[in-house]
């Protein structure tokens, strides 16, 4: 199986002669035949292997985008509800996404063909520079220093390589579509966690118990419901916004990965997440440290081959 092209590897998984864990197994077993010469051991997990191949990511916050920017790889969400997400435990449905991560542009558009059941395409060679429109969100203040003058830069040297580059202003209703994203989420879990809140209280942990938990117990319905509302308006506004600009590109993270255990902050991708809009981390910058720093690429509800072919052409350009 590991003398399989890509493509060969993409219709046995789709037609169920073969599965991603057997793939990766089958790959696992050559390495172990060529240990001697690659000394691939020393670097690579099998288990975590496997575990890969069991999962994928999921968003519902920015669990896809913040790791991609962080690490340094292509993390993809896809719009909303294209992929389904039968047998991954739900948090938030109004915002459950699963998510890609990938080495390459190309690499994640046919995974995401393989998902969504439709005959792998390649990306178009050639195409036009695009229409971007520049986002400075609501939370910008929080990024470092840094992450500013890294985006400004870059859409600075994308309009000199041939882009449309403009300042947008997002709808302004947007400003309210991270608290939005908040009460949402947050009153979902409680309502799916029912049981591990009632019965395993103490088995949960003290952020969780003291963040989304006591914040979803904490929203009415009546709440919830005006917070869903805002979400319907910004997306119809967002749409309205889509037709002056192909992509827009907005940050991915504050910064570099914090240290120690603390994930940072999402809040960068959260308003995208409830848009249902595709976007991508591109991975074009470095933070003072020499870590990853990622830019996000978002495209209009469906147009996720339209987000490949402008994040390839805006990779191309800062890397």
């Amino acid at each position: 199986m590991h003398e399989l092209t890509a493509v060969e590897i993409t219709k046995a998984v789709r037609s169920g002669r073969a599965t991603c864990e057997a793939v990766t197994r089958a790959c696992l077993e050559r390495v172990a035949e060529r240990e001697p010469s690659v000394l691939a051991w020393e670097y690579l997990d099998p288990g975590l292997a496997i575990a890969q191949a069991r999962a994928l990511a999921t968003q519902t916050t920015g669990s896809t985008i913040k790791p991609g920017s962080f690490c340094g790889v292509f993390a993809y969400r896809p719009t909303f509800g294209d992929v389904r997400c039968s047998g991954v435990m739900e948090s938030a449905a109004s915002c459950d996404a699963i998510g890609l991560y990938a080495r390459t542009i190309e690499d994640i558009a046919l995974h995401r063909d393989v998902l969504v059941g439709v005959e792998p395409e390649p990306l178009p060679n050639n195409v036009p520079a695009p229409r971007i429109g520049f986002v400075r969100p609501p939370q910008w203040s929080k990024l470092e220093p840094y992450t500013q003058d890294l985006l400004e830069d870059a859409a600075r040297r994308l309009a000199h390589a041939g882009a449309r580059v403009s300042e947008v202003a997002v709808p302004a209703e947007f400003q309210h579509a991270e608290e939005a994203h908040r009460l949402i989420t947050c009153r979902e879990f409680v309502v799916n966690f029912t049981r591990e809140i009632e019965h395993h209280w103490e088995e949960l942990s003290e952020d969780l118990r003291n963040g989304k938990i006591r914040t979803g117990l904490a929203c009415s319905f009546e709440r919830y419901r005006d917070a869903r509302a805002l979400a319907e308006r910004c997306r119809s506004a967002l749409a309205a916004l889509f037709t002056d600009y192909d992509v827009l590109l907005a940050p991915s993270a504050v910064g570099e990965a914090p240290v120690g255990w603390n994930t940072g902050d999402s809040t960068l991708a959260s308003p995208w997440t409830l848009m249902h809009t595709p976007a991508m981390n591109v991975p074009v910058f470095k933070g003072p440290n020499g870590m990853p720093v990622g830019a996000q690429v978002i495209a209009a509800n469906g147009g996720d081959r339209k987000l490949f072919a402008a994040a390839r052409w805006i990779y191309q350009r800062l890397s």
